[in-house]
């Protein structure tokens, strides 16, 4: 190996470890500032007529979000209703 990079001990034929001396600091010292959001900008120019795909797309997430529940529900209930019919017929079919 070389000087900047090195063979760990702790080393497997399932794990290779290797140490390194350069760029050790460069992700985890540097921390960009995030832009800032001009939400008065925003909530003034947030009209429906010149955004009608972007509230259309909201409304049916929303929408087709609900339906699923209320069909993931449905099929809860079935399953539930199946669930204590088998165990109906299973007491029955041993004499309990």
């Amino acid at each position: 190996m070389t000087r900047f990079l090195w063979q760990v001990t702790k080393t497997s034929n399932l794990l290779t470890s290797a140490g390194v001396t350069h760029l050790t600091s460069f992700a985890s010292g540097f921390y960009p500032e995030p832009n800032s959001i001009d939400f008065q900008f925003i909530f003034a120019h947030a009209s429906v007529e010149d955004n009608v795909t972007i509230y259309m797309f909201i409304l049916l997430s929303f929408l087709f979000y609900f339906l699923g529940m209320a069909w993931a529900t449905l099929q809860d209930k079935k399953d539930l209703e199946s669930v204590s019919d088998l165990g109906a017929l299973m007491a029955l079919k041993n004499n309990v």
